[in-house]
């Protein structure tokens, strides 16, 4: 006769708590930006079309918005930024190369 010994065994997969050596979900899609160079970008086209067909679906006047002072400073400053950053990468990958 078998005994049951169902006090000591551990079914995998039943437990309501989460896995302790998952990573978090952000990681997996920065791993897979990395592996497709332009995946990120092209995602990024995808999601701001999507978001202006949503607003023109939506009778929202994206004109006007922009057309408004603090957007267009908000967007030259935005622009300035990126371009500073842009250029501090540029210069720290041409050290690293260097080097």
């Amino acid at each position: 006769m078998m005994k049951n010994n169902h006090k000591n065994q551990h079914h995998k997969g039943t437990s309501i708590l989460p896995r302790q050596n998952k990573l978090p979900q952000a990681h997996f899609y920065f791993a897979k930006a990395k592996n497709g160079a332009q995946g990120g970008f092209l995602e990024l086209i995808v999601i701001i079309l999507v978001a202006l067909i949503l607003l023109r679906f939506l009778n929202i006047d994206i004109n006007g918005f922009l057309a408004k002072g603090w957007v267009k400073e908000f967007i030259g400053y935005t622009k300035e930024m990126l371009i500073l950053v842009w250029q501090d990468i540029v210069a720290i990958y041409r050290s690293i190369k260097g080097a």
